[in-house]
């Protein structure tokens, strides 16, 4: 990973880093309301993230509640604490990713007030709309999945794998925003099993059905962790009454979010008996 003081292109000496500070600290002067833009340097995209403020609001003081409740600490909220302090934290967990061979974007810059990254390609949400059938979706998001497996392999969680949060460049796929980092709040198996969940939820609404998206969890689901699939089946029944009630009853007036947690648990329920 390169800091603040490494070079950032062959050749560039470490005092005309300047160069690259003035027309981001720029963008963040006329666009205050911008967290995330992309800037060009030398016909190469980046991405500059700016530093997060804290997030913790009043549902996640509900959360922790329910987590206490429900005796599931995967459910205790895992929000950036913000500052400069989270963009050194992310920097450094690509870098760990990165030495273990997991794709993802080399940083070029971490300053405390922005991150700035290489450009890896389209959103993989996007993208996958763009396919023509069912079948070829399902081949790339168990690629997907096989990529998320790869972290959990090697001990490490990615904290919001929703499909917006992967990039695909030339058939390959890419991990973006490890803002968030569960381990600090939860054991290593119910951060894998709350990954898990989560890249349910944005698999669903791209199947034809709550089959089809059980599918792509059974394929790979042998080469989950004994520990991690024993949480992830305890969460989905601990959840199976709430959305077994909202979709028998209040189905038509569910909000997206609500009706895309209901389908990837119903599916989930499938692929794990």
């Amino acid at each position: 990973m390169r800091r603040s003081e490494d070079v950032v292109t062959e050749g560039q000496r470490p005092d005309e880093l300047n160069r690259y500070r003035r027309p981001i600290q720029q963008q963040i002067l006329c666009h205050p309301d911008r967290l995330v833009f992309s800037l060009t340097f030398d016909q190469q995209k980046v991405w500059i993230k700016r530093r997060p403020e804290p997030k913790k609001l009043f549902w996640h003081r509900l959360q922790k509640i329910l987590a206490v409740v429900l005796h599931a600490p995967l459910l205790r909220p895992t929000v950036s604490t913000g500052g400069a302090e989270s963009l050194r934290h992310e920097a450094d967990r690509l870098a760990r990713l990165r030495a273990h061979g997991i794709p993802v974007p080399d940083v070029i810059l971490c300053e405390p007030d922005f991150l700035v990254t290489e450009d890896c390609g389209a959103p993989l949400d996007v993208w996958l709309w763009t396919l023509p059938t069912i079948q070829e979706r399902r081949v790339w998001l168990e690629r997907a999945l096989q990529l998320l497996l790869r972290v959990h392999a090697v001990g490490m969680v990615h904290g919001r794998p929703m499909l917006r949060d992967m990039l695909i460049e030339e058939g390959e796929l890419t991990l973006i925003d490890l803002e968030e980092d569960p381990t600090q709040f939860m054991p290593l198996a119910h951060a894998q099993a709350r990954d898990l969940w989560l890249f349910m939820v944005g698999v669903a609404p791209l199947l034809a059905n709550e089959m089809e998206a059980a599918k792509v969890l059974a394929q790979w689901r042998d080469s989950i962790c004994s520990e991690t699939q024993r949480v992830l089946r305890r969460l989905v029944k601990t959840l199976r009454p709430f959305s077994w009630t909202l979709d028998k009853t209040l189905a038509r007036h569910l909000g997206r979010d609500l009706q895309r947690a209901v389908l990837a648990n119903n599916a989930m329920t499938r692929a794990l008996r």
